[in-house]
């Protein structure tokens, strides 16, 4: 069994899914993709808009995806944001940030998060693919 054996033979192919973490690294590590925010076990908001406020520290524009009165007042308040309650997914490849914390809850529209990123523990074949995606040969 070759290693060579996924990789696709013409752009028109869709990328295997074994790539979609060297296309978030690529994208700043899911930064540019924005951000679902899974709380439940359901999509209740996105982030969008990354702006660098502290050293580790991104604050992103905070949308809300429902209407629900409850689950509104509960993204809202700060006790919903306990991290092991709160999931965040990148929009375009679906990968989780298994360590991203928020310092507060939601504020004039904005959330600042820590650790909100994807796994950047990339294999050789993917920090391969990475370089293509880098210098424009695969897209």
């Amino acid at each position: 069994m070759t290693p060579y054996r996924d990789l696709p033979a013409n752009s028109e192919q869709p990328m295997p899914d074994r790539w979609q973490r060297a296309r978030a690294v690529a994208a700043d590590y899911g930064r540019d993709e924005g951000w679902f925010v899974e709380w439940q076990g359901r999509r209740v908001a996105e982030l969008t808009d990354p702006r660098w406020e502290d050293m580790f520290w991104v604050s992103y524009r905070f949308t809300l995806l429902t209407d629900e009165p409850e689950t509104v007042r509960a993204i809202q308040s700060s006790g919903t944001w306990d991290p092991r309650e709160v999931k965040f997914r990148t929009r375009n490849t679906d990968l989780p940030a298994p360590n991203a914390f928020a310092s507060h809850a939601p504020r004039n529209g904005r959330v600042t998060m820590r650790a909100l990123y994807v796994d950047p523990n990339l294999t050789l074949m993917e920090r391969a693919f990475l370089l293509l995606l880098r210098i424009g040969i695969v897209k």
